[in-house]
């Protein structure tokens, strides 16, 4: 006896997917920030010109190999903040509209320089070329 076969059919019949199983988070520390413990309040500049409103920093004191953080905030004309000492004179990084920073670690500091307070002068710039200052005393620890 014959025994007819189904008959092929126009399309085949799709097989729901089966669900992915939702992927899982892994978690990873936050990175923290260093909290700023020495806070200044410049005195303004003459109208009319950018100003430094406030520097903060992770410390007075500069120790050897220690990791730093500075953020400078400003009035809103300032594009840009650099920072001067000894002859050295580097910029910061824009972070938004009136804030400037900076973090890392401290080099090794040779032993004669060592338990001395140096001036660090902080200057605003904006667009025009409009400038003011601010001098920060900081202390060089070991």
């Amino acid at each position: 006896m014959d025994v007819p076969s189904p008959a092929p059919s126009g399309s085949p019949t799709p097989v729901a997917p089966s669900p992915t199983p939702p992927s899982i988070a892994t978690p990873s520390p936050v990175p923290t920030l260093m909290p700023l413990t020495y806070i200044v309040t410049p005195a303004p500049p003459p109208a009319g010109q950018p100003a430094i409103l406030r520097i903060a920093m992770s410390d007075s004191i500069a120790h050897s190999g220690a990791p730093y953080l500075l953020i400078v905030t400003t009035s809103p004309d300032v594009t840009s903040v650099t920072i001067e000492a000894y002859g050295v004179k580097f910029a910061l990084y824009p972070a938004g509209p009136g804030r400037f920073g900076v973090m890392g670690q401290i080099p090794d500091i040779p032993w004669l320089i060592a338990n001395r307070t140096i001036s660090v002068r902080f200057v605003a710039t904006a667009a025009d070329g409009r400038s003011s200052s601010a001098v920060l005393d900081v202390r060089i620890g070991h």
